[in-house]
């Protein structure tokens, strides 16, 4: 007996068994992938507070310090610094990573926040954008942009309620439930 388009009775069967075998396998791998990730926070965590004690740094000194220029505004920073669970610095900038986005900001006048949805394989993410440039993000060279997850760029404009308004749009979070310091 012949079968339209070669198929055969049970392949169906074999091959929905298959796909949820590899779902199955797929999902172990990010499990152990995430578990791992996080072993080497805590990893770098411990060696950054002993590298820090070795030289005399309390543990409660915020490594912003460091960083922060004299032109920066603390509002920008501060309001994405409480809603991120992560915080990177590239460049000039810092690079939040909250529950549903990644922002990147350079908290000074004149400048604008960049929103990317929030990236499954993060460090990806961070090898790509630290590869380009925001004028390749704003142009979509190589379809950079859609690679990264780009979403918008909110301009700081001289009022920070719509700045705050405007980015929790995007973002998801009312950031502008959190006051300033």
């Amino acid at each position: 007996m012949r079968h339209r388009s070669g198929c055969f009775p049970g392949n169906n069967e074999k091959s929905r068994s298959e796909n949820i075998r590899q779902r199955a396998r797929d999902e172990a791998e990010k499990k152990a992938v995430a578990e791992r990730a996080a072993e080497l926070a805590r990893e770098r965590r411990a060696e950054l507070r002993h590298l820090c004690d070795r030289s005399g740094i309390p543990s409660s000194f915020d490594m912003t310090q460091i960083t922060w220029s004299a032109d920066y505004q603390t509002e920008f920073y501060s309001h994405l610094a409480r809603a991120a669970y992560r915080l990177y610095f590239f460049r000039s900038e810092y690079i939040f990573e909250t529950q549903r986005a990644v922002v990147v900001e350079t908290p000074e006048a004149g400048h604008a926040t960049y929103v990317f949805r929030r990236s499954t394989q993060f460090e990806r993410f961070l090898a790509l954008y630290i590869s380009v440039t925001k004028q390749d993000i704003r142009k979509n060279r190589q379809n950079v942009a859609n690679h990264l997850g780009f979403v918008t760029c909110v301009h700081h404009g001289k009022n920070i309620e719509n700045w705050l308004a405007e980015l929790t749009r995007y973002i998801g979070e009312p950031l502008s439930s959190i006051e300033t310091e």
